[in-house]
């Protein structure tokens, strides 16, 4: 991957498959980084912004985690990415209200233990199991 990532710096599909990769390897920040550069290029990548917000429930980022489910249920697409994206914002918002007073730090850990989704990280359809 990394050949194809020095030939093509700039193809989102590439860019895309380096952030599976950091996933696969727990560099979630990289990834991150990674899936953000994939959707600057092309913005309607849903798996990207699916895959970043999965990174972000592993670093505990609760704003990361609502903005990129979001962006898969605006964009659309592959339908059981926006399903589990919805079903996910809701469970978060249910956390929320039900622990209202909890700090930043246990809602991190809250969302950090959330259920894993039902399939692995692949290339091009891709969340963590």
């Amino acid at each position: 991957m990394r050949e194809l990532y020095q030939k093509y710096p700039s193809y989102h599909t590439v860019l895309y498959g380096m952030g599976v990769c950091c996933a696969l390897q727990d560099k979630f920040e990289e990834a991150i980084e990674f899936f953000r550069k994939a959707v600057n290029v092309f913005p309607y990548l849903t798996e990207a912004h699916f895959n970043m917000a999965m990174a972000y429930i592993q670093l505990g980022d609760i704003a990361g985690v609502v903005k990129s489910f979001r962006e898969v249920i605006r964009i659309g697409g592959r339908e059981e990415l926006v399903d589990e994206a919805r079903k996910r914002l809701g469970d978060l918002e249910k956390m929320v209200n039900e622990l209202k007073g909890f700090s930043l730090d246990t809602m991190s850990t809250i969302v950090k233990s959330m259920p894993e989704p039902s399939q692995p990280w692949r290339g091009g359809n891709s969340h963590r199991q």
